[in-house]
C-alpha cells in the first residue's frame, strides 16, 4: 500500500543516518543514530506514515532537514513505474517509482 506520507527512504548503513522525503513540500530530513535493525523494522511496517509517528521519532528524536537525497536515488524514486511500493535495487533505499517527487 502506498504511503501518503512518505515518498521514500534512503539508509546509509556506514554513518547510521536515514534520509526520509515526504510526499509534497514537506521536504527531506534526516535522522541520525539509526540501527540497521531499525531499518528493517520500518521497511516492514505495513503503514509507514503510523510507524514514523508511533514508533520511529520517539526512538530518533535527532534530525535535521537537508535539501535533497542524492541524485542516484532521486533518480530511483522518479522513474516512472508506478506498480507501488517496493525495495530499489539496492537493500538501503526504500520507496515508490513515481513520475515526481
Amino acid at each position: 500500500m502506498p504511503s501518503r506520507v512518505i515518498h521514500g527512504m534512503v539508509y546509509w548503513p556506514e554513518r547510521r543516518y536515514l534520509d526520509i522525503v515526504f510526499r509534497g513540500t514537506r521536504g527531506t530530513y534526516r535522522y541520525f543514530d539509526v540501527s540497521a535493525e531499525e531499518w528493517r523494522r520500518f521497511k516492514r511496517a505495513p503503514s509507514k506514515g503510523t510507524y514514523l509517528n508511533a514508533s520511529f521519532k520517539d526512538r530518533h528524536p535527532h534530525y535535521e532537514r537537508v535539501k535533497a537525497i542524492p541524485t542516484e536515488f532521486a533518480a530511483l524514486f522518479a522513474s516512472g513505474d508506478e506498480s507501488g511500493p517496493r525495495d530499489l535495487p539496492d537493500e538501503n533505499v526504500w520507496g515508490f517509482y513515481e513520475n515526481s517527487l
